[in-house]
């Protein structure tokens, strides 16, 4: 039953209508095996309607439930610590950012955040 929210919600995202893709991805991010794409996404269209601090709440439970490996994992971290640093939650930002860099060192701009959070 989740699973169908979560395809739901994400039809939705694509088709532009914001309101019930959220619905739909509450729904999902309910179960475990859909909470990490439900409430990553969830993050995303928090960032779109420009709520950092929901957009923070969602990647943080995105990071609770078991990632994919690969790209989306990767993903989620660098948004997650870009958010952060967006709010001024630098040291936050920085251990994202660290643990992203011990994951992937040549990940996006990730060797240069975190020099520059350093140097704060």
């Amino acid at each position: 039953m989740l699973a169908r929210e979560l395809d739901l919600g994400e039809r939705y995202y694509q088709a532009g209508m914001i309101d019930h893709a959220a619905r739909a991805l509450q729904m999902a991010a309910r179960a475990p095996n859909q909470r990490f794409r439900a409430a990553a996404l969830l993050g995303r269209i928090e960032l779109e309607r420009g709520r950092a601090w929901e957009a923070i709440r969602w990647f943080e439970r995105a990071t609770e439930a078991p990632a994919p490996v690969g790209e989306q994992s990767l993903e989620l971290l660098y948004d997650l610590a870009n958010t952060l640093e967006s709010v001024g939650e630098r040291e936050r930002a920085l251990a994202v950012f660290i643990e992203l860099r011990m994951d992937d060192p040549r990940y996006r701009d990730v060797a240069k955040r975190v020099s520059r959070l350093l140097k704060r």
